[in-house]
């Protein structure tokens, strides 16, 4: 690809981390104003995923993961939960979204969403992995 995707503090505004897009030149492209950390694209390079505290225009308390369509311009909440996620990617088929859940009981854990925010399941069952630190993840073609 040609685009490379990345959040960055603002000392001006408030330190909110923005989304910012760059093409391989370092040229600044266009975006509208995101507010998010832990930014990816999808498979098809056409949607970006996100962890935001800010939705519809508001800002929440808890930090819920997003979904940007570059092409519509449309964004969508595709998580509730009351807990930290970050290290998000990508299923191969831009289908899912696994993350690293940050919380209390079953919230330090792997969790796997579909993109539409259904089907929202922990994937850790033996004692000894859940709540236990977990760093990066990736998905495997």
């Amino acid at each position: 690809g040609t685009k490379i995707i990345f959040s960055r503090r603002s000392k001006v505004l408030d330190n909110r981390p923005f989304i910012n897009l760059i093409d391989i030149e370092g040229e600044r492209l266009e975006m509208p104003e995101l507010v998010g950390t832990d930014v990816r694209f999808s498979p098809d390079g056409k949607k970006l995923v996100f962890v935001s505290p800010y939705y519809e225009g508001k800002r929440n308390k808890q930090w819920e993961i997003v979904l940007y369509d570059l092409e519509t311009k449309e964004i969508q909440r595709v998580t509730n939960i009351p807990a930290m996620k970050s290290n998000l990617t990508f299923s191969p088929d831009g289908k899912q979204i696994a993350f690293v859940l940050w919380g209390n009981g079953p919230y330090k854990n792997i969790g796997v969403i579909n993109i539409d925010g259904t089907g929202f399941r922990t994937l850790l069952t033996n004692p000894e992995d859940v709540g236990a630190y977990i760093g990066s993840l990736d998905w495997a073609p």
